[in-house]
């Protein structure tokens, strides 16, 4: 389990979602805007490919019947194609024109959203760079990241490391190729540290916790550190042997596919039950009707891309790096804030004689009104057996079993004569090399 901003969620309280605003924004206002000349761009490229089309199969047809014909000449249906093509080019210039504009005036309206005061803000240039290095990594721009990182004399990020980036491109084959080959041989070279990764789906901590105590599992588990939802999460190597069944169903029929959920599948039978009972049912019906049914989920692109979320997932948390890119976190939360900070801005503006007036929300020590923001971009964490605050002294620290506590929590855990810790909310137990530092 890597160290990872979007893993950081703590069991917060629930809370009655937020009632949609009453009024539109300023931010949403140009938001709405630049969506707007977008989709006449969109409307107009459309029209101009249909134009094009229409032209080149006009010319290879009169090319065809007229071979003798000089160049340059055509049949009218050729001429008019050519026309409608011209007229649709000249729409969508003036749209992507037009575009550009608003880009450009939104831009420049941008500042008063949130005030002058952002200008004086501090802004770590550095960690911007490496931030920016991460991301152009994961994206696989190679080029683009050794001169981004020549520029701006940073290091290499770890998400460039061969290990990563293998993972990385196999999870680009099978969302865009559906080639499993890649894919097959990574988890085939990484099976063992793949296997030791904690299973943090639901039904894998109850099954866990049953296990351990013999006793019926309690149906409402603790709160953990799991995805919005709380979704069983599905490991890449389940879900790539699931397409290498599948595959093997389709080529060599249900004997061929028994044959590899014997060899890859069984391990998962008493965690992911359901799944492989769904591969396994899947056998009962020809492959050409997956696509209806109670099987279309097997069929498609679902699953195909569903394996590469997970392999990229599992190799971050591989190499303890965030399995969200810390740059898009950021620029999520960023937008959900920036609506707040705009009014903030526009209040401290505003004020006249007081304590406050003319002042920017930038330089004060702390601001005035909280930030909602969702669990999912939580940035501080509370430790919920001593209730105090995580800070660089007392860090909020990973369990194997997936719940989280500060370290000096952790570390006060009694110590049983063989030198392991119990986890104080289910029956896990574990050594303190085991546990995982949470980056804030």
């Amino acid at each position: 389990m890597p160290a990872a901003m979007d893993e950081e969620r703590q069991p917060l309280p629930s809370r009655p979602p937020a009632a949609p605003p009453v009024a539109v924004n300023a931010w949403t206002s140009c938001t709405l805007s630049l969506n707007k000349e977008c989709e006449r761009v969109m409307k107009k490229q459309k029209v101009f490919h249909a134009a094009a089309s229409s032209f080149l199969t006009s010319s290879q047809t009169f090319s065809q019947e007229n071979p003798s014909a000089p160049h340059g000449g055509g049949a009218s249906a050729a001429q008019s194609s050519a026309s409608a093509v011209k007229t649709a080019f000249k729409e969508l210039s003036a749209c992507v024109g037009k575009l550009g504009k608003a880009i450009e005036k939104e831009t420049q309206a941008s500042e008063e959203l949130v005030g002058a005061s952002v200008n004086d803000s501090p802004v770590d240039a550095k960690l911007l760079d490496e931030l920016i290095a991460d991301h152009l990594a994961r994206e696989g721009l190679h080029a683009t990241l050794k001169a981004h990182v020549g520029a701006s004399n940073i290091t290499m990020p770890a998400s460039s490391s061969e290990d990563v980036q293998q993972a990385l491109q196999a999870a680009r084959a099978l969302r865009n190729h559906h080639d499993l080959k890649p894919a097959l041989a990574y988890i085939n070279s990484h099976a063992e540290e793949l296997a030791k990764l904690p299973d943090l789906s639901p039904s894998a901590r109850i099954a866990a916790a049953a296990e351990a105590t013999c006793a019926p599992a309690n149906p409402v588990p603790p709160p953990l550190l799991v995805r919005a939802g709380d979704q069983p999460l599905r490991p890449a190597t389940l879900l790539v042997h699931s397409l290498a069944f599948l595959e093997a169903a389709r080529e060599g029929g249900a004997p061929s596919a028994i044959i590899y959920a014997r060899k890859h599948l069984a391990a998962f039978t008493r965690i992911h039950t359901k799944d492989v009972q769904k591969l396994m049912g899947s056998l009962l019906v020809a492959p050409s009707a997956w696509a209806s049914g109670p099987y279309a989920s097997l069929a498609g692109d679902t699953l195909w891309c569903a394996a590469a979320d997970a392999l990229e997932t599992d190799a971050m948390r591989l190499a303890g790096l965030p399995t969200r890119e810390p740059l898009a976190t950021t620029f999520h939360a960023g937008m959900e804030v920036m609506p707040t900070l705009h009014k903030l801005s526009a209040v401290l503006s505003r004020s006249g004689g007081g304590a406050s007036a003319g002042q920017s929300w930038a330089a004060r020590p702390t601001l005035p009104v909280a930030l909602e923001v969702s669990e999912t971009f939580a940035s501080t964490f509370t430790c919920p057996v001593s209730r105090e605050r995580a800070s660089a002294d007392n860090e909020p620290t990973l369990l194997p079993c997936g719940h989280a506590l500060c370290e000096k929590s952790v570390r006060r855990l009694g110590r049983p004569p063989h030198g392991r810790m119990k986890c104080p909310y289910c029956p896990a137990q574990f050594n303190m090399s085991d546990c995982m530092r949470i980056v804030l």
